[in-house]
């Protein structure tokens, strides 16, 4: 019989509790089993087995997939009036919250774009805090599992110190594999539901959009495809989707999105340290060979949202992706040393700050690969080494420049901030505490995978949004209480 897992919604009823100690999680039923016998009903989705590059899979398994749902706070309408002061609304609609961004804003854990990490995301959680309607983009329950998740396990042939995954294979959302060999999610119902959630995995710019919607490119992400399938109606690109939405209250965490150790971002979202402030997009007025003009995706759709009287919003901060777990799985002196007794030391650049912990780096690193196993040993050519650009200066002056310009946009757009930046470094330093009071480590905060935010994670970020909302706007939404998830 295959290894089967429970992939349970949100662990335990009453593991995740909020301020006044009332249960937060009541099952729906009934639950939902893909159970023939004592075996998983496989559907014959093996030809759905994922694979990526940043995971070292051994193996596959399938996944249970057990139903639960989160019951909203009771909704201050006190905190309501203060939200939706100055909008204009004639139509006097309930407070609405939309999320933008991708990666741990859709909840994103060991790779998996489903219905748990949705739901326990931290815009999921903060609007069930706020008591309001938030409407993620789920699968039907028969495909609540999604797609792209990997499952650690303890197997380790390499005895390298990287953390070893098994594929799902059978990721259920997956209605085909195209001819390019690159998945197609079954599409959202277009029933007249709306989506209020509309974090993907892969954010994809606010305008540059093509590349996340070919099959035959690297950056193509199925979860956004499958997004705009439904939301586009006409609109040809992210920030259109959201500017033809109506809502009240953004949580854009864009910044957040982006894990790779540079500067950049898709959508040109260069940082401007004041704001919207005389900001002018360069390229109405450069052209020709030469032309560098500055400008800002980002800024320009802000731009657009300040035109909204009244609006509340939040902004986050960029993740300072050189100093997360996952850079300081292999230290670059050790590294240098292995590659020294092949000879092959120059691979490495000497101005490395760290590796990339790719499955490749832990084969060279590994007691038990033999030398002629070894990658980067044997090799004719001389292979690229998985190390970042940039130097540590850089990397740190451009963090800077990104905090400066979101405390200029707070002062411009009266919105909230929540600097990413300083809490995943008090993290990473164990000196953080918690907004209810607990401390958290990096261990606690992260994912196996090293970068993304784990359960605890999540309601870590919700309860630092909730804290920003509460002090920039003077509401009182509850903290979801961290007791039983450290």
């Amino acid at each position: 019989m295959r290894n089967s897992i429970i992939l349970i919604l949100l662990f335990t009823t009453g593991n995740l509790t909020s301020c006044r100690n009332d249960i937060i999680l009541e099952p729906e039923f009934p639950e939902y089993l893909m159970i023939d016998g004592d075996t998983i009903k496989q559907r014959n989705d093996n030809k759905f087995s994922l694979q990526n590059p940043d995971f070292f899979i051994v193996g596959d398994t399938s996944v249970i997939v057990v139903r639960r749902t989160l019951r909203k706070e009771p909704q201050n309408t006190k905190d309501i009036e203060i939200l939706k002061k100055g909008i204009e609304d004639p139509e006097n609609r309930p407070l609405r919250m939309i999320a933008i961004g991708g990666g741990p804003v859709a909840g994103i854990r060991n790779g998996g774009y489903n219905n748990e990490n949705l739901l326990t995301s931290f815009p999921s959680l903060v609007a069930n805090q706020m008591g309001i309607e938030f409407y993620p983009p789920y699968f039907d329950p028969e495909d609540a599992n999604g797609f792209g998740a990997f499952v650690p396990t303890g197997v380790n042939p390499t005895g390298g110190s990287l953390q070893k995954f098994k594929a799902i294979n059978n990721n259920l959302a997956i209605e085909d594999i195209d001819e390019k060999g690159k998945p197609v999610l079954k599409p959202l119902k277009n029933d007249g539901r709306r989506v209020d959630h509309l974090g993907v995995k892969i954010f994809p710019g606010f305008v540059s959009y093509s590349d996340y919607m070919l099959p035959n490119s690297v950056y193509y992400d199925p979860s956004f495809r499958r997004l705009t399938e439904f939301t586009r109606a006409g609109y040809s690109n992210y920030k259109d989707i959201v500017l033809n939405e109506k809502f009240d209250l953004l949580l854009d965490a864009s910044l957040m999105s982006q894990y790779s150790a540079n500067l950049s971002i898709m959508g040109a979202s260069m940082p401007f340290e004041d704001g919207i402030e005389g900001y002018k997009d360069e390229r109405l007025e450069c052209s020709g060979p030469g032309c560098q003009p500055r400008y800002s995706d980002r800024l320009n759709f802000l731009k657009e949202l300040s035109k909204r009287k009244g609006l509340k919003g939040v902004l986050y901060t960029r993740v300072p992706t050189h100093i997360l777990p996952f850079t300081r799985i292999f230290k670059v002196d050790d590294v240098r040393k292995q590659l020294n007794i092949y000879q092959k030391g120059y691979l490495l650049p000497e101005n490395a700050m760290f590796v990339y912990p790719y499955p490749s780096v832990d084969s060279l690193m590994g007691p038990n690969v033999g030398m002629s196993l070894k990658p980067y040993i044997n090799q004719r050519s001389n292979p690229y080494f998985p190390v970042p650009f940039y130097p540590v200066t850089e990397l740190e002056s451009g963090l800077e420049s990104y905090r400066k310009e979101a405390f200029s946009l707070s002062r411009q757009l009266n919105w909230a901030v929540v600097d990413i930046t300083t809490i995943y470094r008090d993290i990473m330093n164990n000196k953080y505490m918690s907004p209810d009071g607990y401390k958290i480590s990096s261990r606690e905060f992260f994912a196996e995978d090293g970068y993304s935010p784990s359960l605890a994670g999540q309601i870590v970020l919700a309860n630092e949004t909730i804290r920003a909302i509460n002090k920039h706007y003077g509401t009182h939404i509850p903290y979801v209480s961290l007791h039983g998830q450290q």
